[in-house]
């Protein structure tokens, strides 16, 4: 049986993922409390472009990998297309509450992924 250690991209994927959806949240608030100029700088394209790449490089490195190399479980990957895609719906339409749920379901899927690899009783592929 093999020990795996805490799966460092799941680390980063949860805390991305969670930061985006504080985000998402953040710009109504800061519409509300009358600091558009604030609104419109977290909405800019850049940062939206830039979570969603995030997600997607360490969502596909993090889940594809321990799904290949480890547990074989499908349903975190399954959840994280699902967040990740709701994600990209939500950037493509600027549209924060389909951004926000996504990224609370992809930082489930890290969740998931995480407990399943400090529970996996595999053997180690190295192929």
């Amino acid at each position: 049986m093999i020990r795996h250690n805490p799966n460092k991209l799941d680390v980063l994927g949860m805390s991305a993922s969670l930061i985006c959806a504080v985000h998402c949240a953040a710009i109504p608030l800061f519409f509300s409390f009358g600091s558009a100029y604030m609104a419109d700088l977290l909405h800019h394209p850049v940062f939206e472009v830039g979570f969603l790449l995030i997600a997607i490089v360490v969502a596909v490195w993090s889940l594809g990998k321990s799904y290949l190399n480890h547990h074989q479980d499908r349903r975190p990957l399954i959840v994280g297309v699902i967040g990740v895609v709701l994600v990209t719906f939500g950037v493509v339409l600027h549209s924060w509450f389909i951004t926000l749920p996504g990224g609370l379901v992809l930082a489930l899927a890290h969740f998931w992924n995480l407990k399943l690899l400090k529970s996996c009783t595999c053997r180690l592929r190295t192929a």
